[in-house]
């Protein structure tokens, strides 16, 4: 166990370095619309332009990781993001620059992303695999409590543009432990770049969340968009089925009907998640009137559950199993969506502390149980791309979510913020029953076997 602690430090601080980043732009997001005077839909950009990226390029990046390239591209990663890092601190003259210094940021977290499956699927051996993404996740947490409390303190005491300072230094530890630990070669092989299913992803990824983006300011430019996006994607699938295993994306991985129903479960729960988390500052913040350092401090409660919880459904998932813990997270998903409906101000803070814990639970258990089970459902040969995929789906799945939780907002706005955040609570409902049903509908696996009880 201990020659693998280097190599979790590792896994952990890149993975904390991308959710400090996900989270201070969310509790700083209101102050930075408001200092450029934008309103929620293109202050949406702040977390678009990052995660637009990582949908778009981490499939084919991961193709390069898994032949030999993930430490190269770790480190390249890391260096990039460092430096549009610090470009955002400089970018307080122009919003539309800090955005395009976002991108750079999410092209050196795309790197790192894209070596971090391959890392955990090769290196560390499938009994360990389970407490690896829980403890990869409770780094994640880690850094979702900080995150809140710093970026609301920076945000509201010193200025929204010193939140992209705080993940420097971890960038730096993170960069020289990466070239002292991580194996030169995770995979052999002759490295091939799939340049035509690269650029058939971009365009398709890009133009569906332009969609959803634009969707409610109607017009030609919405329909190009949505026939881009049509075209591009059946253009993508046939390049797929015509390159098999060789493409950006292995044909059998998209051929098998339960990776296929776990992913989409997947994708409703990380859109649901990740609405609320860009929905729920702007609540706290306009809708009740709190700080950005009081929201920071409230924000920061959905991590105290990921941070206790990760490792312990990681241990559940190696030897019982995801489904019911799955069903658990949908359950809690409904239950803290039911609770916004109806809370209001004055129920105080026990109530919103108990709200907010909820969702940190739902959350733990989502991003932990999922990634492990498309693993578990597929065989050794792929189960570095299915978990490179499932990466890939989060960041997806998190674009989405902020689009069209957007897009809720903008249509309810007209009767108040508080109406389009219940709006959003109950599209939340009705996406956990979904993701029950799906959930329920495929085999549990444990140990590699399917449960007895399936």
């Amino acid at each position: 166990m201990n020659r693998y602690i280097p190599l979790i430090l590792v896994i952990c601080l890149v993975t904390f370095m991308d959710y400090m980043d996900s989270t201070i732009i969310f509790i700083a997001g209101p102050a930075v619309s408001l200092f450029f005077e934008v309103g929620v839909s293109d202050g949406s950009w702040l977390v678009m332009g990052y995660d637009l990226i990582l949908c778009a390029m981490l499939i084919p990046l991961s193709k390069l990781a898994k032949r030999g390239h993930a430490r190269n591209m770790l480190i390249v990663g890391l260096s990039i993001f460092i430096v549009g890092t610090v470009m955002c601190f400089f970018s307080d003259f122009n919003y539309w620059v800090l955005i395009a210094f976002r991108v750079i940021e999410g092209i050196g977290a795309v790197l790192c992303a894209a070596t971090l499956p391959i890392l955990i699927v090769t290196m560390f051996p499938e009994d360990m695999q389970g407490r690896v993404t829980g403890a990869m996740l409770t780094g994640a947490g880690v850094s979702m409590i900080l995150a809140p409390i710093l970026g609301g303190w920076l945000t509201g005491e010193i200025g929204w543009q010193y939140i992209f300072l705080v993940n420097v230094p971890i960038c730096i530890a993170a960069l020289i432990l990466s070239i002292r630990y991580v194996p030169k070669n995770t995979r052999s092989g002759r490295a091939h770049f799939d340049i035509k299913g690269m650029l058939l992803s971009v365009i398709f990824v890009v133009s569906m969340l332009m969609f959803f983006e634009d969707v409610v300011d109607g017009g030609l430019i919405v329909i190009a968009y949505a026939a881009v996006c049509v075209m591009s994607g059946c253009l993508l699938v046939l390049h797929i089925r015509a390159h098999g295993d060789n493409g950006i994306i292995s044909h059998s991985i998209l051929a098998n009907k339960e990776f296929r129903i776990l992913s989409t479960s997947m994708l409703l729960a990380v859109m649901l998640i990740e609405g609320m988390l860009f929905l729920i500052p702007y609540y706290l913040e306009i809708g009740w009137g709190m700080s950005a350092f009081e929201s920071g401090v409230f924000y920061a409660i959905i991590s105290v559950s990921v941070v206790f919880i990760s490792i312990p459904v990681g241990r559940i998932c190696e030897t019982k199993g995801c489904r019911n813990v799955l069903t658990l997270g949908c359950i809690l998903s409904a239950a803290f969506s039911l609770l916004f409906i109806f809370m209001e101000e004055s129920w105080g803070s026990v109530i919103l502390v108990l709200t907010l814990l909820t969702l940190g639970t739902a959350y733990a258990i989502y991003e932990t149980a999922h990634y492990v089970r498309l693993i578990r459902h597929m065989p050794g040969p792929l189960k570095d791309e299915a978990a490179t995929f499932g990466t890939m789906i989060s960041f997806l799945g998190a674009s989405l979510g902020v689009s069209i939780f957007d897009i809720f907002v903008d249509v309810a706005i007209s009767q108040g913020l508080g109406t389009g955040f219940r709006f959003c609570c109950m599209v939340c409902i009705v996406m956990a029953a979904l993701g029950a049903i799906l959930t329920l509908s495929v085999r549990n696996m444990k140990d590699g076997a399917a449960s007895e009880s399936s």
